[in-house]
């Protein structure tokens, strides 16, 4: 199995100073990268610099829109530094998206780049509905949790012609179980840190709080729940691991799998 390193080679379009000073960028959903990465590394015909150009492509396709998403759409005036910020923080989503042309590119992919430009559009347009229907409060936190499952999926499902019909389906079964992990893990760290600013305030939140698209989790019965499910998808990717052939496959898979562990592990003493 090659090695993964897909992370360290996005450093050199990623760590330039202004945006590194004057932004914070997204933390990174590298699961569903690194889970692409593997599939292909297992697929004949692909070498390893064509399977990292695919990878390194979607990675920052990926990082573009996450940065987008934390852009304040507040119309009210804000104090120069934060203003900054907002800005670069367009202009950096802007150049991580451009940056999956140039690569496919040069690479000969150019019916990926139709591909991927279409996902793009197509998770803008459910973004668009999803926010929507928050703004209507019609919505419940479950059905909320499901839309940002399929977002995370929807930039990698035309990835699936790049396989061979034998790993499509696992394939499939291991992104929607990865993307449940994401979606779970961010919404139990961000309950985590509205917990500890609590601790010591007198004031008990018995509500659900949504800030900027984020689920920001004070409720126990909800964060028990996405404690659950974090385990039951953990389970599932256990046992769609075991029915895949070949111990290098398997190996990279479970290694994909522990910072969710670790998130579990943490969250499971605070029940």
């Amino acid at each position: 199995m090659r090695t993964y390193r897909i992370p360290e080679l996005a450093k050199k379009y990623v760590n330039y100073d202004m945006i590194t000073t004057h932004t914070e960028l997204p933390p990174f959903a590298n699961a569903r990268v690194r889970l692409l990465y593997t599939f292909l590394s297992g697929q004949e015909g692909y070498t390893e610099s064509e399977v990292e150009n695919i990878a390194l492509a979607v990675y920052l396709v990926q990082l573009g829109m996450d940065t987008h998403d934390l852009i304040d759409a507040e119309p009210v005036r804000k104090e120069e530094s934060l203003m900054r910020s907002r800005q670069l923080n367009v202009l950096a989503g802007d150049y991580f998206s451009s940056l999956f042309y140039e690569l496919l590119a040069s690479a000969g992919r150019t019916e990926l780049i139709s591909k991927l430009s279409s996902s793009v559009c197509e998770v803008n347009r459910k973004k668009v509905n999803l926010y929507t229907k928050m703004l209507q409060s019609n919505l419940s936190s479950e059905d909320f949790f499901q839309s940002q499952v399929e977002l995370n999926m929807e930039l990698y499902l035309p990835l699936s012609s790049l396989l061979d019909e034998a790993h499509q389906h696992i394939w499939l079964k291991l992104l929607h179980e990865v993307s449940r992990c994401e979606v779970a893990t961010v919404h139990l760290n961000s309950a985590a840190a509205l917990r500890s600013a609590a601790v010591g305030s007198s004031i008990v939140h018995e509500k659900v709080v949504r800030d900027s698209g984020n689920l920001l989790l004070s409720e126990q019965g909800f964060f028990d729940w996405l404690t659950s499910e974090l385990q039951l998808s953990l389970d599932r990717i256990q046992q769609l691991i075991l029915d895949l052939q070949g111990e290098g496959l398997r190996q990279e898979l479970s290694e994909l799998t522990q910072p969710f562990l670790s998130v579990l592990s943490l969250s499971k003493p605070v029940l």
